[in-house]
């Protein structure tokens, strides 16, 4: 495990990696797997909705108010409270769940 673990090639990849974009995507999926917690009778289950949400509502259009894309300002933490202007996707979208339904 520590040779795995000390391998030049993936410290190297670490070392190129971009915190701020490698880690957000992450976050927001653990945010999502947190909502879901609910369904603890079935941990499986619950990793599988979860998953099949985030990518349907991963990459999400831009709301349009007469034409033209809405923005708001958000104050993140890793920015350290920097403020930074992020559009505003569309309402989420649940259409996977007629899916589960209807493909047994």
């Amino acid at each position: 495990m520590c040779s795995s673990l000390t391998n030049k090639t993936l410290v190297k990849g670490i070392k190129q990696a971009c915190p701020i974009e490698q880690t957000s995507c992450l976050d927001g999926f653990h945010s999502v797997l947190n909502q879901f917690s609910h369904l603890q009778r079935n941990v499986l289950y619950m990793h599988a909705l979860a998953v099949m949400h985030f990518n349907q509502n991963l990459s999400r259009e831009t709301r349009m108010k007469n034409g033209v894309e809405q923005c708001n300002v958000v104050y993140p933490k890793f920015m350290n409270g920097e403020a930074v202007v992020r559009k505003v996707p569309v309402k989420q979208n649940f259409d996977y769940v007629e899916d589960i339904y209807h493909n047994p």
